[in-house]
């Protein structure tokens, strides 16, 4: 906390300099004027006060800005917590209202601002009409030019919580959001009928000057406010993403107590939004965000940058509200606060997609209206110590899938298939706004090492449910890793060459191209991209004579060094035979002990791998779902 209070000593010693220096400026400015021009006679100087106030948060150590998702905001302070954003002016029925802008369905409209591209929200209003606000402006840009909104948040209300007991201090015994969304509000907002749908909430109301302490007139997120240079400064929350520290802002909650523990509005109207579960599905306005009833408890050592996943962090509704800091208010003037929130002590939820996702189909699953999936550690897993910090979705999912982590009342956390089921339809509007340190790029879908679970059926029709592969197929289906052939059918009993294999693997990787550098690949081979892809990322060199061979069958000992080199499984010095017919001295016996140990090569009954036999393209999508999709 002296860190802390020592930093904003010197940064409001550093902006008194500043303002100095501006009015010494003016000053000589007037001093000019009032000579006037050689020859002409002089005229008093007009020097006016600008309209507006200037109560912006003191300056801490930044955040490279190459960071952020968000362009457009300013910049990033480790040191209290906050994003200083555009702010933009509007009005309500006559009413000053303040607003932000992060996210837009429109990718253009998105680079045009520097916001994040969020494509789910054009499903805002076209599955609940009520879920957003239409409102008028000349321009559509919105925020460059004046706007009227139909509805506004009422900040009056005061946010209070009282914890639970010590042992238990979730749930609460009794709290209250401090802000109320009015009964036209969304902070989702399209313009006339155009189709375009912008993120953004409404921060502050009023001419000013504003409440950022006790938040009667501003969000109870904005820690400073600037009527004048338009920025406002938004504390922001430590959460992950695809298994990488991230930064994340949160404005608007459905529900009640959800909006009190994230310090944003209470929008009740949110609930509507379509739709619970709709993760994954490009239907749905709603992306997956999971949280934990019963996790471990504990905050980050302090340090420069804040906290990150280091050890003693934790996250969840009983991490949260197991600090005093939970009943206060976030303001500057309350430096404990800004301080244990820094140090881990949010709830720090988990996205289950990023803007920076490097492939296309994950990134399109970012929305800001996040549904809060509940999560519920099983006694055998908190013995088991296994309540700790988690990074990945994935992760989650993978411990549903063992049953140590259920929704709430014990029903399943994760359906079939990977699908969401743990909703608590509550929609939580927390944009994404930075990583921390690295990038997060993890694939959205792959789980490497989960057997396959039950899927719905293919719509392949040589693919009966009795077929062996079936459950695989589905899922490479399903994740976009195959379509089939165009008459309908899959084929699976069809060997495949290692230019398919190739092609297979660099979807189900989302690998990016690389460069073609085997002699019998053209550049305009059907498999030539996936084939660079490969062996850009390391996953293969082809043959000693400088070939891939792409149209010679894949065999079962190759893909399982495919496999095992693209799961970074690989054995440098296995111990003893994976399998009778595979010694020690095969070409692939590594990749083979790798992905049996890993469960992805199980063998076949008789004891026997066959690492010589063809690989047919069933076989390959049980090989890919067992390890890279399921």
């Amino acid at each position: 906390m002296e860190q802390i209070l020592e930093a904003a000593r010197s940064s409001l010693h550093r902006r008194a300099i500043a303002k100095r220096r501006l009015r010494r400026a003016a000053g000589s400015v007037a001093a000019f004027a009032t000579l006037g021009v050689i020859g002409a006679p002089a005229v008093p100087a007009q020097v006016t006060a600008p309209a507006g106030f200037d109560q912006s948060a003191p300056v801490g150590l930044t955040l490279e800005t190459e960071r952020q998702t968000i362009t457009s905001v300013e910049r990033v302070d480790l040191t209290f917590e906050y994003a200083t954003l555009p702010l933009h002016k509007g009005s309500v029925g006559g009413e000053t209202v303040w607003f932000v802008v992060t996210d837009v369905s429109d990718a253009e409209v998105a680079r045009a601002l520097g916001v994040n591209h969020a494509p789910k929200l054009a499903n805002v209003p076209t599955m609940c009409p009520a879920c957003s606000q239409e409102v008028a402006t000349s321009d559509p840009l919105l925020g460059r030019a004046p706007v009227e909104f139909q509805g506004a948040p009422d900040f009056s209300p005061t946010r209070t919580l009282v914890r639970g007991p010590a042992e238990a201090p979730f749930p609460a015994q009794s709290s209250t959001p401090g802000a109320m969304g009015g009964a036209d509000y969304s902070p989702y907002v399209t313009i006339g009928d155009s189709p375009v749908v912008f993120n953004a909430p409404i921060v502050a109301t009023g001419d000013g000057p504003f409440d950022v302490t006790t938040h009667t007139d501003t969000h109870d997120r904005t820690l400073g406010i600037d009527t004048i240079g338009m920025t406002t400064d938004q504390l922001f929350v430590r959460g992950f993403a695809n298994g990488k520290p991230i930064l994340y802002l949160s404005f608007d909650v459905s529900d009640a107590f959800s909006a009190m523990i994230e310090r944003s509005t209470f929008v009740p109207a949110l609930a509507d939004l379509g739709f619970p579960n709709g993760g994954g599905r490009s239907d749905s306005a709603r992306a997956s965000i999971f949280t934990f009833v019963n996790a471990m408890v504990g905050l980050e050592a302090p340090s420069p940058r804040g906290a990150s996943d280091g050890p003693g962090r934790n996250q969840g509704l009983t991490h949260a509200l197991s600090f005093p800091i939970a009943e206060r208010d976030a303001a500057i003037a309350n430096p404990e606060v800004i301080e244990g929130l820094r140090n881990g002590g949010d709830v720090s939820n988990i996205f289950d997609a990023f803007p920076t996702l490097p492939s296309a189909r994950s990134r399109a699953e970012y929305s800001p209206a996040w549904d809060l999936q509940v999560g519920v550690y099983s006694d055998a897993a908190v013995a088991a110590g296994l309540n700790g910090l988690k990074q990945d979705a994935n992760d989650v999912r993978r411990l549903a899938r063992r049953g140590l982590v259920t929704a709430p009342g014990g029903r399943p956390h994760t359906a079939q298939g990977g699908d969401p089921s743990a909703s608590a339809n509550v929609v939580i509007n927390c944009p994404a706004l930075a990583f921390l340190d690295e990038q997060p790029v993890s694939p959205r879908i792959p789980l490497p090492g989960r057997p396959p679970a039950m899927l719905r059926g293919t719509d392949f029709s040589d693919v009966g449910n009795d077929n062996t592969h079936a459950e695989s197929i589905a899922a490479t289906e399903r994740a976009g890793v195959t379509t089939g052939f165009p008459d309908g059918t899959f084929r699976p009993d069809r060997e495949i060459s290692r230019g398919q294999m190739a092609s297979f693997l660099a979807r189900a990787l989302d690998l990016p191209s690389g460069t073609v550098t085997h002699r019998d690949v053209s550049g305009s081979h059907t498999h030539a991209a996936a084939i660079s892809s490969l062996a850009t990322a390391g996953i293969t060199k082809g043959f000693p004579d400088g070939t891939f061979r792409p149209e010679q069958p894949v065999t079962r000992g190759q893909m399982a060094s495919f496999m095992a080199a693209a799961m970074g499984l690989e054995d440098p010095a296995p111990s003893s035979p994976p399998f009778g017919d595979v010694g020690l001295d095969h070409p692939h016996a590594r990749g083979v002990a790798a992905i049996s140990k890993a469960g992805i090569g199980t063998g076949y009954p008789d004891g026997t791998y066959r690492p010589d036999q063809g690989v047919t393209r069933g076989q390959m999508a049980s090989f890919l779902a067992r390890g890279l999709i399921l």
